[in-house]
């Protein structure tokens, strides 16, 4: 049974899916094929209550630890074996879970200029709604993505 030997977090919109890629074509790594499969963030607990974050927790494709085991049964003998999931950064449980199920594994961060992700983020968020960007209205301080309780600035407070 083949387990990663390392998970690659990350703030989104820190490069993540780049090294993901950039490892991936290393001959020597072998990297899970889906990315972002969350397992360590999302689920049920024993008693049926959510882990984390979405109450959707079906959407997700990999439920079980059979299913997680699955996704790495190509690896061979690749000196590295990794998965990529981003969420776990701002997910308390995951460092836990993660631990738990892999000892020896590394993790692996990657991060970006607080403001500069946010700011990032953001601009996704409205493409991804076929919103244009309005710089009247999106550089100010009290735009939706700069407020300090905004979800964009939340996820760029490393340190909590």
């Amino acid at each position: 049974m083949t387990l990663p030997t390392f998970v690659l977090v990350g703030a989104a919109k820190a490069g993540t899916t780049a090294l993901y890629w950039y490892l991936a074509e290393h001959p020597a790594v072998f990297m899970s094929p889906v990315k972002e499969t969350n397992y360590f963030a999302y689920g049920l607990t024993e008693t049926g209550g959510l882990v984390y974050g979405d109450p959707d927790v079906h959407r997700f494709p990999i439920k079980s630890l059979d299913q997680y085991q699955q996704l790495f049964e190509g690896a061979g003998n690749a000196a590295a074996v990794g998965e990529a999931s981003p969420i776990y950064l701002e997910c308390p449980q995951a460092a836990g879970r993660i631990r738990a199920t892999l000892p020896s594994a590394r993790i692996v961060c990657t991060l970006r200029q607080p403001v500069e992700r946010a700011y990032s983020d953001y601009l996704m968020f409205l493409r991804r709604r076929g919103r244009r960007f309005d710089p009247a209205r999106e550089l100010t301080a009290t735009a939706a993505w700069a407020r300090p309780d905004s979800r964009w600035m939340q996820v760029s407070r490393y340190a909590r």
